[in-house]
């Protein structure tokens, strides 16, 4: 039967292998200023798990709905753990926290094993919403958390002046960045949903699709990258050597009108300067992908 993948913009997609289905995040209800994806967490009947790549509200809101309407099982961090359980109500027996090197099971042949991640440095200001991808960025190394904080909040404001869904995110931020390798009869799929990663961690990994997010000041080791998004995903994508790449989160997903990227031409472009073997595979919202 194979794999398919949908995607719903940001970083979520739903994931169906033979009859197995995994939502990958789970923001679905956007803003009304955002473009829909075609698709609500009160529409979603069937899941079987949803593996959270971090806890900000662009990536975990909607799982508790899912959960909800179809007892899936939640994987993620340990502070996803706490919203569910503390703020949303989930039973605790609907929730598997980890925090990385763990081996999962989701059926009889396909295994899941979760990785320390990093999220890319929002705390960096730009001049419009999360920046364009293809603007090269220098500096900002070297900052203390502390500072990296104070920049953080004054780029952000208050969420109460906020036109984001900010009620939804919690104090503790995103919580601890998690990255997940999938593993099935028919191949692997490697899933990241924000732009940072230790080098030393997805340089050992060979997945036959990769699956990105493309948006942010890229995060390699603790330190912004030295140039552009752009630079970061070609860095990514050779380290991680996949087949195939598909990238999610570059869409106006919080509906500000800023998209991190117009259409995928110059990560193309790139790919082609560059030698490297993957292919893009370009998806548009709910539209249903084979990819192994």
């Amino acid at each position: 039967m194979g794999i398919s993948i949908e995607w719903f913009g940001c970083s979520t997609y739903r994931l169906k292998i033979d009859d197995l289905t995994i939502f990958l995040d789970a923001y679905l209800d956007r803003p009304a200023t955002a473009p829909d994806v075609g698709l609500v967490t009160a529409d979603v009947t069937e899941c079987d798990y949803i593996l959270v790549g971090h806890s900000h509200w662009d990536h975990l809101w909607g799982a508790e709905t899912i959960i909800q309407n179809t007892g899936a099982t939640l994987i993620g961090s340990y502070e996803t753990a706490r919203v569910m359980i503390d703020q949303e109500n989930i039973a605790e027996n609907h929730i598997i926290p980890v925090a990385g090197t763990e081996r999962l099971r989701l059926s009889d042949d396909v295994t899941v094993t979760v990785f320390p991640s990093l999220h890319s440095h929002i705390w960096i200001p730009t001049q419009n919403g999360l920046g364009r991808l293809e603007d090269a960025c220098f500096g900002h190394e070297g900052v203390f958390h502390q500072d990296r904080l104070e920049l953080l909040e004054n780029r952000f404001g208050s969420r109460e002046a906020s036109p984001l869904p900010w009620f939804k995110q919690t104090p503790r931020g995103d919580g601890g960045a998690l990255c997940y390798l999938i593993e099935s009869p028919y191949g692997s799929i490697f899933f990241k949903d924000t732009m940072g990663h230790y080098s030393n961690i997805i340089r050992e990994l060979d997945p036959d699709v990769a699956l990105l997010a493309a948006a942010g000041r890229g995060n390699i080791d603790g330190e912004p990258v030295q140039g552009s998004g752009i630079d970061f995903l070609m860095d990514e994508i050779g380290l991680l050597d996949p087949a195939s790449v598909i990238l999610g989160h570059y869409d106006d997903f919080a509906g500000s009108g800023n998209p991190a990227l117009d259409d995928l031409e110059p990560v193309k472009q790139a790919l082609t300067t560059t030698n490297l073997r993957a292919d893009i595979v370009e998806m548009e919202f709910g539209e249903l992908t084979m990819v192994l």
